[in-house]
């Protein structure tokens, strides 16, 4: 995606507003309306500042783009361990040499499904700690 935003050259943001108060005896003293030029604020920017605010979205789109493939990446791994260890519980093998392929494989699957909770809230927002709502009221701070 290209942008045409770094060949401006500067940029200069104005407003006005116009409006006025008339009285008139036909509205009893009230106003009815007129023209007066009120002057608004102006920025000007750069075509370096222009640059650089192009460049930071392009950053900020590109890093979101790579979390979200990330995101499908790591959720396509962890669907494809699920399986595995399925398979491996129905296999004809000694119940020692299962335990140990399914327990290395959880090892794995855990350490995918930490790194899919950090990309979840680099790619949908959030934070880590409360998730939200409010205690019940008398009720314990923790399960033990």
């Amino acid at each position: 995606m290209t942008s045409d935003i770094p060949s401006v050259t500067g940029f200069t943001f104005s407003a006005s507003v116009t409006g006025t108060a008339q009285t008139d005896d036909a509205t009893g003293g009230k106003t009815s309306g007129g023209t007066a030029a009120v002057s608004g604020d102006t920025a000007t920017f750069s075509a370096e500042g222009l640059r650089k605010a192009a460049q930071a979205t392009k950053e900020k789109d590109d890093d979101a783009s790579d979390a979200e493939k990330r995101l499908k990446e790591v959720q396509k791994k962890i669907q494809e361990l699920q399986e595995q260890i399925r398979e491996i519980q129905e296999e004809n093998l000694p119940e020692k040499v299962k335990q140990q392929k399914i327990q290395a494989l959880q090892t794995q699957l855990a350490q995918y499904q930490s790194e899919m909770v950090k990309l979840q809230r680099a790619v949908y927002g959030g934070s880590g700690g409360n998730p939200g709502g409010t205690r019940a009221e008398g009720a314990p701070t923790s399960l033990t």
